[in-house]
């Protein structure tokens, strides 16, 4: 017997006979909602002027997608719960939904058409700050949380915060936002919302350092010392210039910073 044996609709339908068995079928499709979004996301890059070896990849993955139809143009993603049977697709639906969202505004002009690529730069920013605090302090025995939801201003939990960086060993040591903005004011210090969101995260987890992480060019690294609340701000400025070495050394030096003393 290949299925599986219905056995209540079998007593239901056939009560006291043994055959024929009511039996279910698994229907095995490859048009699911996953292989949707990756078949939309390849097809989304025939506006990118790929190389000729990638757009033969390209082609052929297509290929590979023949039976599996399309996410409708302007219409939102499907929902994927990735499980133990589909894990493997995750990194790949990542990539897919990235390349839709930023080859979404394609460009043509005479004969020749143009896909852009678009990327929210803060949320990189944030992203990669968050990520490489993590590499370089999680093997000091600290433990950081990006994006920590954890925290509230207030006793009734009306007020919610969300700090992009929580530093902690054993209970929260110091705090970080980043900021990935122009300021115009020209005097190198930080707006004043920014030094106020601060000062709020760090009395609603009990600490005595805050960081607001800028990239440099507006902001002068300082240190704002706020003594009414026993908060001091501490204001850094990461250059982005340079190479992956230069970067990486700007990392370290944020790490020590932030670090608890030893």
């Amino acid at each position: 017997m290949r299925g599986r044996w219905d056995v209540s609709r079998q007593l239901a339908v056939r009560p006291g006979l043994p055959l024929p068995l009511e039996v279910d079928y698994d229907q095995f499709s490859e048009d699911v909602p996953a292989n949707r979004i990756l078949h939309t996301a390849i097809r989304a890059l025939r506006s990118v002027n790929l190389s000729r070896g990638v757009e033969l990849i390209r082609t052929e993955l297509e290929m590979n997608f023949f039976e599996t139809g399309l996410v409708p143009r302007g219409m939102p993603l499907p929902t994927v719960v990735i499980t133990r049977l589909n894990e493997h697709l995750g990194p790949a639906l990542m990539l897919a939904r990235l390349i839709l969202e930023a080859v979404s505004w394609t460009h043509r002009e005479g004969v020749r058409r143009g896909g852009t690529f678009l990327l929210n730069m803060a949320t990189v920013f944030e992203s990669f700050v968050a990520e490489r605090l993590r590499a370089l302090l999680e093997p000091k025995g600290l433990r950081v949380t990006p994006q920590d939801r954890r925290w509230w201003l207030d006793t009734e939990r009306v007020v919610a915060l969300r700090p992009d960086v929580v530093v902690e060993a054993g209970v929260p040591t110091s705090v970080a936002d980043t900021k990935y903005k122009v300021l115009n004011d020209g005097n190198g210090g930080p707006p004043s919302g920014d030094v106020y969101q601060m000062v709020a995260y760090a009395l609603a987890l009990d600490v005595r350092t805050a960081h607001l992480i800028y990239v440099s060019g507006d902001v002068v690294s300082q240190i704002i010392r706020i003594p009414s609340a026993r908060v001091d701000v501490h204001v850094h400025a990461v250059s982005l210039a340079g190479g992956i070495d230069d970067l990486e050394a700007e990392m370290a030096r944020l790490a020590r910073a932030i670090a608890p003393p030893a």
